[in-house]
Parts: C-alpha cells; sequence; structure tokens
C-alpha cells in the first residue's frame, strides 16, 4: 500500500445517476403528496420547506452521511483489529476478519455515494428555484457554500477518516503489528507468503476506495462549477 498516495483532487463519481438521483427524489416527493390536508391554508404550510429541505439542511445531511459511515467503518476496523489478534498465529485463525472489515468500507461507501448523488442534485435543484424566484441572489455567493461544506468540507473529511484512518490502522495493528510478531521456528518463505498477499489485498482496497472517492470528487465538482 503507497502510504503516501496523495489525496484525490478531483471530485467522486456519484455512483448513482442525476437522472437516477431525480427519480429517488420524485418519490420521495410523491410519498408526501399522498397525505390529505384539511384546508387550503394546511396544504400551503406543507409546501413550505423544511429545514432539512433548506440549502444549509441538506449540507448538514451529507455531513452527517459522512460522520455515520466513516464511524460504522471506522468501529469495524478497530472489531478487526481485536479479532485478529496480536501475533502471526492468531492472524492465521482469524484473518477472514479482514475481509469483513473490507466489506464494510465497500458497503458503507456505495451507501453514502448513493445518498450523496441523491442530496447533491437535491441542492442544486434548490438552489436554482431560488435563484428563480429572486434574481438578487447571488449563485456563486450560494454555491460557495456547497463547495466548501461537501467537495472541501465532508469529502476531505471522508478521505482522513477512512483512508488516512480506518486503512492506516489496519496496516499498523495487523502488518506491522501481528504479522510481524511471529516464533523464530515459522518458516521464512511461508510467513513472506501470507505477509505479501495481505499487504497487496490491503493495498488494492485502498486503491479501490481512492479511485472510487476521486470519481466521486470529480461528479460533485462537474456539477457544482456547471
Amino acid at each position: 500500500t503507497s502510504k503516501a498516495e496523495a489525496k484525490p483532487s478531483a471530485s467522486p463519481s456519484v455512483s448513482v445517476s442525476e437522472s437516477e438521483s431525480e427519480s429517488k427524489l420524485e418519490e420521495s416527493g410523491n410519498s408526501g403528496e399522498n397525505e390529505s390536508s384539511s384546508s387550503t391554508d394546511t396544504q400551503q404550510d406543507s409546501q413550505q420547506p423544511t429545514d432539512a429541505d433548506s440549502l444549509e439542511g441538506i449540507i448538514a445531511a451529507i455531513q452527517s452521511d459522512v460522520e455515520a459511515a466513516a464511524s460504522k467503518i471506522d468501529a469495524k476496523s478497530q472489531e478487526t483489529i481485536k479479532q485478529v489478534g496480536d501475533s502471526y498465529e492468531s492472524y492465521l485463525k482469524n484473518k477472514d476478519a479482514v475481509n469483513g472489515f473490507y466489506d464494510t468500507v465497500n458497503s458503507e461507501t456505495r451507501t453514502f455515494y448513493g445518498k450523496l448523488a441523491a442530496n447533491t442534485v437535491k441542492y442544486f435543484q434548490t438552489l436554482s428555484k431560488q435563484v428563480e424566484a429572486n434574481h438578487d441572489l447571488e449563485w456563486d455567493d450560494l454555491t460557495s457554500g456547497f463547495y466548501d461544506g461537501v467537495y472541501d468540507g465532508a469529502l476531505d473529511n471522508f478521505y482522513d477518516d477512512v483512508y488516512d484512518g480506518a486503512f492506516d490502522d489496519i496496516y499498523d495493528e495487523i502488518y506491522d503489528g501481528a504479522l510481524d510478531n511471529y516464533p523464530d521456528n515459522v518458516d521464512y518463505s511461508a510467513r513472506s507468503e501470507v505477509t505479501t498477499a495481505f499487504y497487496k489485498a490491503l493495498s488494492n482496497e485502498r486503491t479501490d476506495f481512492y479511485k472510487a472517492l476521486s470519481d466521486v470528487r470529480t461528479d460533485v465538482y462537474k456539477l457544482y462549477s456547471n
């Protein structure tokens, strides 16, 4: 694993297309349309945007999703480290736990990127409506909040927490820790095969995470810049 690999400067290929995201938003909106209202005033009130539908609320939701995904991944990394143990022999007995960590990283990132896709589209749809309704609003001023809060904020945090956080913990505690704590009678070639396999698998998973995040950042930036 190249631990010195630079933070992706492009934005994530939000793994859900814009049309798919819009469809999800429409489904979410339709659920509210089915609720009956007793008066015109009630209907009008129900159409008012909630805090969660505001530009600030959407950014807050994205940041919350990042924290939730990163927290689950971190918890799984610590659980995995405990399961593997602190020796070469305990690693051999419990090495399947590492695959469980990789599965969690992949599932949590997919879930987060799906939510990010929908919320990114929602943000710019909401922004567009606000600018159309009030021409005094400055598009650049309003989009700067998204750039700072999501592109330079939430996505940077996700990189730090997972790529530089959980993955580093796995590397330090297992590769540099448990696998380096071996008895003198262990065959060198056998141990070398085990450590090389672990290193390659970890490197591949980190690279996949890096590439996916870079693609997502690229897509988010395209929406922001357009």
